[in-house]
């Protein structure tokens, strides 16, 4: 990453708020970027779905980078911490991947329940979570993942917990029993 983005970093914080489908996360991702302008040696990527709408006003930031990729696991497992809504698939794959997460939950009342998910895992100290609207704490938070390690608990803690097992070993399974019959 230092190579492709022609400039060192110490800390890498990947952001995975959406392409503004079911909000407009600008306010979020406009304060993360401000946050991470103020750490000189932090990378700051936002990371969409190739081909998604990406706002002008992000590409003037000198620590944030956006990033079109379908690998945005693989940069968050890298990352010091990720910052992402609350989705189903986002969620679980931090939680079993061992990414320390801050969820802040998509708002859109069409969306599932993503305030209910982020709270559960904040409150099992599995990850961090701030309301869309919180930008101070949002602030706070990203101090705290950081600077006070709670980013470094969080991966710990994650390493050690019994989560459910996953299911897509017997998913496949039965997809390929059904191929069978």
């Amino acid at each position: 990453l230092a190579h492709r983005f022609g400039r060192g970093f110490h800390e890498l914080v990947v952001t995975m708020l959406g392409a503004g489908q079911a909000a407009d996360r600008s306010a979020q991702t406009q304060a993360l970027c401000g946050l991470f302008e103020r750490r000189p040696d932090c990378l700051h990527l936002i990371v969409t779905w190739p081909g998604a709408t990406i706002p002008p006003g992000l590409y003037g930031w000198r620590n944030t980078r956006v990033v079109q990729t379908r690998r945005a696991l693989h940069l968050a497992q890298a990352a010091d911490m990720a910052v992402s809504a609350a989705g189903y698939n986002s969620f679980h794959e931090f939680l079993y991947h061992g990414v320390p997460a801050l969820f802040i939950p998509q708002m859109s009342p069409f969306m599932d329940d993503q305030r209910r998910r982020a709270q559960a895992a904040a409150r099992r100290d599995l990850a961090g979570a701030v309301e869309p609207e919180e930008l101070l704490r949002l602030s706070r938070e990203v101090r705290a993942f950081l600077d006070d390690g709670k980013a470094a608990s969080i991966r710990d803690r994650l390493a050690g917990y019994d989560l459910p097992q996953r299911g897509t070993a017997a998913a496949a399974a039965l997809i390929e029993a059904e191929g069978k019959a």
